[in-house]
């Protein structure tokens, strides 16, 4: 898996030999989100169940500000780091380790995310309790978007949020998301 554009286009994005450990979001489901966000110059990301920190990263790489990237498995934290390192973001990044989403509650972030990026294990109902926490904690405000990726199973409703825009690239479906009037 490899950086699609921005400063590091064509860098390897480091991931866990298990495929059973994180679900990396496709290069073509990448490419949408982004084509759809636009520019992403000097935005601040939030990336929740960040997995390989792909989307994270490919934000970075396209010119974001900084990103915060939350995980809970080791190896998977250890890959995000590597990456940092390898496509030279450490400074513009923090990892959080977290398990989600209650691991969302106290966690402190010195600047406000424009975007946050959601994407849970499908099918575990942590869907809308990961969109309620991020609500409910302040993560979310009037200039946040939150994409979030999920399976028709498992659609975002929280009155909070408003669904702007969805998308379908086989079971993944990406919603777009903002705070409610």
């Amino acid at each position: 898996m490899r950086i699609i554009a921005g400063s590091a286009k064509g860098k390897k994005i480091h991931a866990p030999v298990d495929g059973k450990i994180v679900r990396p979001a496709l290069g073509k489901v990448r490419e949408a989100i982004f084509s759809i966000l636009g520019a992403v110059d000097q935005k601040v990301i939030l990336d929740v169940f960040a997995g390989t920190g792909s989307l994270g990263l490919e934000g970075l790489s396209r010119g974001a500000a900084a990103c915060y990237f939350i995980e809970s498995h080791p190896t998977a934290i250890k890959c995000i780091m590597t990456s940092l390192e390898h496509l030279g973001f450490l400074d513009v990044a923090h990892v959080f380790k977290r398990i989600l989403p209650h691991g969302l509650k106290g966690l402190r972030l010195t600047k406000k995310p424009d975007i946050i990026f959601c994407d849970p294990p499908y099918d575990k109902n942590l869907v809308n309790r990961t969109l309620k926490a991020l609500v409910q904690y302040k993560f979310v405000d009037r200039d946040s978007t939150v994409i979030v990726e999920h399976t028709r199973r498992e659609q975002p409703d929280l009155p909070e949020l408003t669904l702007v825009k969805q998308k379908k690239y086989g079971q993944t479906i990406i919603s777009f998301l903002v705070l409610s009037a």
